[in-house]
């Protein structure tokens, strides 16, 4: 069977312009289960916690508040944040969708 060297070379694009969309569709299903939570953290007198943290539970991914306690963090949208400050309990709280977590 006499196979035209055009066709082997289409194949192999083809093929390649799968394998490069597939890609690009499974990275594209990751960024989209992702959200970003803003809130503010406040002690019970509503002031602001000096040096609070905001941590995504599992991983490195972290922010700080700014002068007014706000703070802004992308994380998974079933994923868990943990905060925490020196000499306060540290809170922990599931996401599950919401964008707007206030402590």
């Amino acid at each position: 069977m006499i196979v035209h060297k055009k066709t082997i070379l289409d194949s192999k694009r083809s093929k390649m312009l799968m394998l490069l969309l597939f890609v690009f569709g499974i990275n594209a299903g990751l960024l989209a289960q992702s959200v970003t939570v803003t809130g503010v953290i406040s002690g019970s007198d509503g002031g602001t916690i000096p040096m609070a943290s905001v941590v995504v539970e599992g991983t490195e991914i972290a922010a700080v508040y700014d002068a007014l306690g706000r703070y802004s963090i992308k994380a998974p949208k079933e994923g868990t944040l943990v905060f925490s400050s020196s000499g306060y309990l540290s809170q922990v709280v599931t996401i599950v969708g919401r964008a707007l977590v206030n402590v």
